[in-house]
């Protein structure tokens, strides 16, 4: 029904399989798929893979486009198309409580002679089925929602013209951005790219000036917002061939509203290079820079700077939240304080510690103490309890 209204190509698995073995019987492909089957094995997801990009080399698929029909349904089999730049714009998933599974398939025993097509011999298989379905599609769906936001629930319950009418209600909504992204771009404008599934391979070969820093963020308030901590395209767009990520919808907006203004050669703040940016360490970084040590001794020089510089403000970092920037090494009280580092260096890298620095607090053992400060301090213990 929804490929007749868009006049697309439906494609299962199967369907690309049997192509290849039908229309190339011959080929080294179609012969090493003979040879599992005849093996009473499934076929490879590698192969099966290639006979997909095979069959989408027909007309229709190329000019018009393709659906996938029950596929993928591993993390594997998602990864696999990935690395031949696929990526379906949507994904439709039906909707089925399991005992609405199990009522239709003992329905379709009943009907058994009316089917062209073997059928489940058992409740007990459809359990099985259904139970593996559930656990590998848990496995790529959070990816989906959270990397491209293209997933998208049906209630399969409704009747199939509700099912047909909320699956064409969708894809509406993303011809429509996608005509509107073809609009702005052939216009000069900049157009947010976030439903149209690109490749972090086609997004590293495109990105712009800033590489994946926030244009908006470093112009207007000189802030460095890494924002390849997620390669989800939510708040990018492209402009002029190129692609830039935003760190919220905010900055998106600006950056839709007035491209010019944050690209070269209006941006008024240029991006650094590469060896003047901040780079996180891990633990085992830092020891391999011994015998490198931390500057201002290890104090956080964020909590420092923000405290007004003051002798309460000397507080120690954790080895786990360490910076290298400008050659120099920077440990931090906390996560947050590591970001704020990051995203404003200028702001706390060049300080001095005062003459008078707070003394490192190691733990006493009270078996250390001589005996009066021992008996003293097991006094005080006992008089607070």
């Amino acid at each position: 029904m929804f490929t007749k209204i868009y006049g697309l190509q439906r494609l299962s698995m199967g369907d690309a399989i049997r192509s290849v073995l039908e229309n190339q019987p011959n080929t080294e492909l179609a012969l090493d798929i003979k040879s599992h089957l005849e093996k009473g094995q499934v076929v490879p997801d590698d192969m099966a893979i290639r006979c997909l990009e095979i069959a989408m080399m027909d007309l229709t698929c190329n000019t018009t486009g393709v659906v996938f029909d029950g596929y993928p349904v591993t993390k594997r089999q998602v990864d696999l198309l990935e690395a031949c730049s696929i990526i379906p714009i949507k994904m439709f998933e039906l909707e089925l409580p399991v005992k609405e599974v199990l009522k239709r398939g003992l329905q379709d025993k009943k009907d058994a002679k009316s089917r062209p097509y073997p059928l489940h011999d058992s409740t007990q298989i459809l359990m099985l089925r259904n139970s593996n379905y559930k656990q590998e599609i848990n496995h790529f769906k959070e990816y989906y929602v959270t990397e491209h936001q293209n997933w998208c629930g049906v209630d399969a319950m409704c009747s199939k013209w509700s099912v047909s009418n909320r699956i064409i209600q969708e894809v509406h909504t993303s011809i429509n951005k996608i005509q509107t992204y073809l609009g702005k771009i052939k216009e000069g404008n900049a157009a947010a790219i976030a439903d149209f599934c690109i490749t972090p391979h086609e997004l590293l070969s495109r990105l712009g000036e800033f590489g994946q820093y926030c244009p908006v963020s470093l112009a207007q308030r000189g802030e460095l917002v890494d924002c390849s901590v997620t390669s989800s395209l939510q708040f990018a767009a492209e402009f002029r061939g190129h692609y830039y990520k935003m760190a919220s919808q905010e900055e998106l907006d600006a950056f839709l509203q007035s491209p010019e203004l944050y690209v070269p050669p209006f941006a008024p703040c240029p991006l650094p290079p590469s060896e003047m940016l901040p780079r996180k360490l891990t633990v085992a970084d830092v020891k391999s820079k011994f015998p490198k040590s931390a500057e201002m001794k290890g104090y956080c020089p964020v909590t420092y700077v923000d405290g007004k510089k003051r002798y309460e403000a000397l507080v120690s970092g954790h080895i786990e939240n360490a910076v290298e920037y400008r050659d120099k090494i920077y440990i931090f009280e906390s996560e947050e304080k590591l970001q704020r580092f990051m995203r404003l260096p200028e702001k706390y890298w060049n300080h001095k510690l005062p003459s008078k620095v707070p003394p490192k607090m190691e733990p006493i053992m009270l078996t250390s103490l001589p005996l009066t400060g021992y008996l003293e301090q097991v006094n005080s213990f006992y008089n607070a309890t």
